[in-house]
């Protein structure tokens, strides 16, 4: 009986949306496994991220650490919002962990990919626009002061 060869053609029709996936799922996988025990000090916190306005849900916030200072598996992090446009990095308000560890001291350019839907063809509906951590204008440095308000990032696309 012959077989036949069965190939799986995944096609995602926009780059940064490869690159942004990509990167979501190996710096969130790499920083989990070396925030216990690396000795590095990590530190968390949140914020919010609005379109015009309205809170973005599924943003992709993407950190890129701005230094040598920093060992190149905690150059990037990741995060994405929720319903309420809200994201966090190490722990919620009341203490419970997220699934995003925190980052080391220092300053980070933020980036920003707002996928289309939760599906593996999921587009960035930016269009790369606030996406590119060398010309992006949003910065954030850690530790974030608590006593601070909190992060709000306002993106805008309609002039």
């Amino acid at each position: 009986m012959k077989q036949k060869n069965r190939s799986l053609t995944l096609s995602l029709t926009t780059p940064v949306t490869i690159f942004h996936i990509a990167l979501l799922l190996l710096s969130g996988s790499s920083l989990v496994g070396c925030s216990s025990g690396d000795g590095v000090e990590r530190h968390g916190f949140s914020g919010v991220v609005t379109v015009d306005g309205e809170p973005a849900d599924r943003m992709i916030v993407q950190l890129t650490h701005q230094g040598p200072a920093v060992d190149d598996r905690d150059r990037y992090a990741s995060s994405h919002s929720d319903a309420n446009g809200e994201f966090v990095f190490g722990e919620f308000a009341d203490g419970t962990p997220s699934r995003f560890p925190g980052v080391p001291a220092g300053e980070y350019a933020v980036t920003f990919s707002w996928l289309s839907s939760d599906e593996l063809e999921a587009v960035d509906k930016l269009n790369g626009k606030f996406a590119d951590s060398n010309t992006t204008q949003h910065r954030v440095t850690v530790p974030v002061d608590p006593s601070a308000a909190p992060l709000r990032f306002e993106l805008i696309t309609k002039r």
